[in-house]
Parts: C-alpha cells; structure tokens; sequence
C-alpha cells in the first residue's frame, strides 16, 4: 500500500473506507458509499458514525476528517429519505405528495365517477442543474409547489414523482388552458432566477378510462425523461 499503513481494527461494512485511509486517501467517496449502504440496512446514523471513529482510529489513529463525517452523514441521510418517500404519502422534508399519494388521489377520482372527463394530469419540469445538496434542492421544491398551487387552483393534489418533476390532478374545465399560460410565466420567472438559460416544459396527460390505465400512466411519468 501506498502509505505503508496496516489496516488495524474495522466495523463490518467500513473495508472500503479502511482500505482508502490505508492507502493514503482521504475516504470520503468510501463514506458516502458506506453512508448508503448502512442506511439501507437499517443501521441508525449513531451507530454508523461509531464504525467510522472506530475504523479510523484503527487505521490512522486519529479520529475521522470532518469532509468524513459530513459525507457519510449527507448520504446516510438521503437515502433514508429517499425509502421515507418511496414509502409515504408525503415528502418528509418538503411536504409535497409523492408517487404513492397520486395513485391514492387518482383511486378516489375513479371511485366516485370523476375520472377522464373531468380531470387531467399537468406535468411541470423545470429543465436546469438541480441544487447540489438535499436542503437545497427541499426549498426549490417547495418553491416550484407554490407557484404550481397559485396558477393551477383546481389542483387537487401536487405531487413529486421524480427530480424536479411535479405532477398535478385537476380538474378540466374552461379555464385550464389560461392556468396553463399563467403556470408557464410563474414556473419560467422561478427558473430563470436560478438559471438565466434554464426553461420549463408543461403538458397536459389524459387520463384513461380505467384506474388501471391511470396507474400505469402515473408510473411512466415517474420513470420516463
């Protein structure tokens, strides 16, 4: 190894991060990919930062770099976030409906009669480099959902379905196509003040006849570019 370091005492699942402080690096690619995995396993952030002071204290004798720490955290974090949302109605650090909480909205609309012909799918996706960190990216959100509520007041629900993706169920009715225009210039003002050469794409989804045609089509629009 590079720096002649033996790697002493280790947590299982820091090797990786073990090998890297061994070698001279600094470990915090290694983390972030520790972070993931620990937090799919079910492993708390307290334990996960134990196993990183241990695995470094074994390794260099001294305790782990705040970059380290932070990596491990940031991603640990996000990926517990990411199973909350996968899982919930609700987005846990920006309140705006997920997947789950549109196909719950959409079995109701069909449940009472009120689907193709009186509600639509409006897509918004704002086109620009996304915030680096998931705080950031938690207040452009809620930014976009705001501006989305104001120009589409039949909005039935908001939700997120993946990236800056929003889908919104409402209703079809005479003033849909003047909500639209007022949805791009809202959308279009927020973009441009992040991203002078950024730009917004807004359509409109038909609903099926059936709430398994409106499943399926609410999952599409969570997987398609």
């Amino acid at each position: 190894m590079a720096s002649g370091r033996s790697i002493g005492r280790t947590v299982r699942g820091f090797e990786g991060y073990a090998e890297a402080l061994a070698e001279g690096d600094d470990g915090v690619v290694a983390c972030a990919w520790v972070g993931r995995s620990l937090a799919r396993e079910g492993v708390d952030l307290g334990a996960a930062l134990d196993g990183l002071r241990v695995t470094s204290t074994g390794v260099t004798r001294r305790d782990p770099s705040y970059a380290a720490i932070r990596a491990l955290g940031a991603a640990w974090a996000e990926e517990t976030l990411g199973y909350l949302h996968r899982i919930t109605c609700t987005d846990p650090m920006t309140g705006i409906g997920t997947l789950a909480h549109l196909q719950a909205c959409l079995q109701e609309v069909y449940a009472v009669g009120a689907g193709p012909g009186e509600a639509v799918l409006v897509v918004v996706e704002p086109e620009l480099d996304e915030p680096g960190d998931s705080f950031s990216n938690a207040w452009w959100l809620v930014q976009l959902a705001e501006r989305v509520r104001l120009a589409l007041p039949g909005a039935v629900t908001v939700c997120r379905v993946t990236g800056s993706r929003l889908v919104v169920l409402t209703r079809r009715d005479r003033e849909l196509g003047r909500d639209l225009a007022d949805l791009r210039d809202l959308v279009d003002g927020l973009v441009r003040s992040v991203d002078p050469d950024g730009r917004t794409r807004v359509w409109v989804e038909g609903l099926p006849d059936t709430v398994a045609g409106a499943m399926t089509t609410a999952g599409e629009l969570s997987r398609r570019s």
